[in-house]
């Protein structure tokens, strides 16, 4: 038996349900007529890989990298998205949107970018680490980043961990930021360089005279204080005059003729140096004139025995500092011009400079800070004899001719740091020989024969014979 109204109740309960049906099914054809949203916050995997390359018409290392890529696009899956970001605008504003999806910055050209990873400049390491990501991913499943960049998606930043390896290895360093010295084609030139140039055998002499009369006081505070501040002045002014440099390079358009003139500079510079070893203060010489030397000295002096307030006398030695840096760049000034033509050539972008000329700094001050250390330690410190000297500068003469060579020849040598390790090697032995034939040569000169006797006088109470 029905019970009453049971009909009616059934008869509403399946109308409702139809009309849900209705409204769910009227809610999927709008949502499927809208037009597809871009994607934000995710990387689309595409089949295939493309290399996306921003470059620059005229960037010498941009063309020489172009025929590896267009090798690699030739590759089943591979394709190759380039763009000229020097005189395009709108690649320009790309290529900051992409590198800002990979967590950089614009950084110069060449730049790759490949499944999440980034590689600026064109070195060894950096075509095997691009060829290594392509070959992974050819046959597709790596994440597009650039790609969906470019498809206009609004992408966050690609953490560390999912990137490729680009060949080389990542430090962070305060304030700079996190660098790639592995696969950086310039660090290992900037070490070599920079070691080299801190040996110079002008600041040196200054420093150890500096240091010698501050020792006859007695006092490690008075010898921290006065070398610490003199050896920060003495870096703040030579970091000055490198981006001086670099500066000058940068404002004209590097060409052919920049790398010939720089390389014939360091050819002179290395010829008076190994001159000097041979002739020293004979001729034309990079070194500090003998006539300034004893006016040095006095201000060593002067700054190291007087008796006045410690600020008063950091502020001194920075004085003497800064002067004394000025007179010693004929010393020293083929190092810096070869290093930072290098870095214009390269066309490094200004974070990297930073990183760089910090490196290149700290590296040119370890031997004079190995001095000052070992004088707090044991109170004493030894002198820089002439010849002592004269070796340093033979040393520096010939890498910088092996330097100036390699740029005529191929400045792409010293990009890495096996290139780096030939120029030292060479010239290490080409110095360990002039060394060996300088010693010989002088051993097989004739002694120089002695003077005539002159006569002794006959007094007036001379005996004589009669």
């Amino acid at each position: 038996m029905r019970r009453p109204g049971h009909g009616r109740i059934v008869g509403v309960t399946m109308a409702a349900r139809a009309a849900r049906a209705l409204v769910v099914a009227a809610l999927a054809a709008a949502v499927l007529a809208l037009p597809a949203a871009p994607q934000t916050g995710t990387v689309t995997e595409q089949p295939g890989v493309t290399v996306y390359l921003f470059w620059g018409s005229g960037c010498p290392h941009c063309a020489a990298l172009r025929p590896f890529l267009d090798e690699l696009a030739t590759r089943p899956g591979v394709e190759l998205a380039a763009y000229e970001v020097w005189y395009d605008e709108e690649s320009r504003e790309l290529y900051r949107r992409v590198a800002a999806a990979h967590g950089s910055e614009p950084e110069g050209v060449p730049t790759v970018f490949v499944a999440g990873g980034m590689w600026v400049g064109d070195s060894p390491a950096s075509r095997e680490a691009i060829a290594a990501a392509v070959e992974r991913c050819a046959a597709g499943g790596c994440p597009d980043v650039a790609g969906a960049v470019v498809r206009g998606s609004e992408l966050p930043v690609v953490p560390a961990t999912e990137r490729p390896d680009t060949g080389g290895t990542v430090i962070e360093v305060p304030v700079l930021g996190s660098h790639d010295v592995g696969g950086d084609s310039l660090i290992w030139a900037t070490l070599l360089i920079a070691f080299v140039d801190g040996f110079n055998p002008c600041s040196l002499w200054v420093l150890t005279v500096l240091v010698a009369m501050i020792l006859r006081t007695g006092s490690r505070q008075r010898l921290a204080l006065i070398g610490g501040s003199y050896l920060l002045t003495a870096a703040l002014v030579y970091g000055l005059f490198l981006v001086g440099l670099f500066s000058a390079f940068t404002v004209v358009d590097y060409a052919w003729w920049i790398r010939v003139g720089v390389a014939t500079f360091a050819l002179a510079f290395a010829i008076v140096n190994v001159k000097d070893y041979v002739r020293l203060g004979r001729g034309v010489s990079l070194t500090i004139p003998d006539r300034l030397k004893p006016r040095i000295a006095r201000g060593a002096r002067s700054v190291a025995l007087e008796s006045r307030a410690l600020p008063l006398v950091v502020a001194t030695s920075m004085a003497l500092a800064a002067g004394v840096s000025l007179l010693e760049l004929p010393c020293t000034v083929g190092f810096p011009v070869v290093w930072t033509n290098l870095l214009a050539e390269q066309e490094v972008a200004t974070s990297e400079y930073a990183f760089l000329l910090a490196a290149y700094l700290v590296v040119f001050l370890i031997d004079e800070l190995a001095i000052l250390l070992a004088a707090l330690a044991v109170m004493r410190i030894g002198r820089l004899e002439e010849l002592h000297g004269r070796v340093l500068k033979l040393a520096g003469g010939m890498l910088m001719g092996v330097l100036a060579v390699l740029m005529l020849v191929d400045s792409n040598l010293l990009e890495d740091l096996t290139g780096a390790a030939i120029a030292l090697g060479a010239a290490a032995v080409l110095t360990a020989a002039a060394i060996l034939l300088h010693a010989g040569a002088v051993r097989l000169r004739p002694a120089p024969e002695p003077p005539p006797r002159k006569p002794r006088p006959r007094g007036a109470h001379a005996h004589r014979r009669p």
